[in-house]
């Protein structure tokens, strides 16, 4: 099972506004998400989660939440690591799709990540860790009108 990070981000590191993406009418982004994520698995935190409304289609849907709870559609675990050992129990590459502590504490843990880095500029109140460029060489690189989509694997 490989498990990677997924986040589309300005240049500034922006991923969230008001617990929502600030560029959803961007059109390539979600194709390319789903395209990307589809029958894999998906963990996120809660407010992600609440900001897309509803399990996706077609993943198995993991959230992080402090409190237990039951969210049809879901598997609802309390902690990184408990998300990571169900993630483990399906067998199928995992994506993590935020926010931004869900990002921030999964990112030395990973070896992949997917990202879009959104050409405008966009104003935001999340903003995706900081990452040492160095510990990190690009594997694939994708134009897209409205934003570059790059693959980045952690230097051994």
């Amino acid at each position: 099972m490989k498990v990677a990070i997924v986040s589309g981000l300005t240049r500034r590191h922006v991923i969230g506004k008001g617990n929502a993406l600030p560029w959803r009418q961007i059109k390539d982004d979600l194709p390319n998400f789903k395209q990307l994520t589809e029958n894999k698995t998906v963990i996120m935190g809660l407010n992600t989660y609440l900001s897309i409304g509803k399990p996706l289609p077609d993943r198995i849907n993991i959230i992080i939440s402090r409190e237990p709870a039951e969210i049809e559609g879901c598997v609802v675990c309390t902690s990184i690591p408990e998300a990571l050992a169900r993630a483990r129990e399906y067998g199928k590459d995992t994506f993590i799709i935020g926010g931004a502590s869900i990002y921030e504490q999964m990112l030395p843990l990973v070896n992949t990540m997917h990202l879009s880095f959104i050409k405008k500029d966009y104003p935001g109140d999340k903003y995706f860790p900081k990452f040492s460029k160095a510990e990190w060489q690009q594997t694939a690189e994708k134009e897209f009108d409205e934003f570059t989509f790059v693959t980045l694997e952690r230097k051994k």
